[in-house]
């Protein structure tokens, strides 16, 4: 339990942090820590109940395209918070796709974390 409580807490200062990123900047916006923690328990839930049934409805055009249409799935998930977040905001495609490579890379960076000890 305590592992899970880590990660929304490191993917909500992930959402707070992506704002700062230099290119990113204009692309995605978070009003405060509140918006960014409700944000994470949001996207943790979306990506517990939502992404295993996107990923087995789009799963032929996963193995048609090697594995990438999962980045596809990955961005619709996120775009999913921000339309259930207020105070969360990506106008741009280019800003969902940044935001949800940086989260995919403070996933794998958590994961190797916790799944160290």
């Amino acid at each position: 339990m305590s592992r899970y409580i880590v990660h929304t807490f490191f993917i909500a200062g992930v959402f707070y942090a992506i704002p700062f990123i230099p290119y990113v900047q204009d692309h995605f916006s978070v009003l405060d820590f509140k918006t960014a923690l409700l944000a994470a328990v949001i996207f943790g839930l979306i990506n517990s109940i939502v992404r295993p049934v996107l990923y087995a409805v789009t799963l032929p055009f996963t193995i048609l395209t090697f594995g990438l249409f999962g980045f596809v799935v990955n961005i619709i998930c996120f775009y999913m918070v921000t339309f259930v977040v207020p105070g969360l905001a990506v106008p741009t495609l280019i800003g969902a796709i940044l935001a949800s490579t940086t989260l995919a890379i403070a996933n794998i960076m958590v994961d190797r974390a916790i799944h160290h000890d």
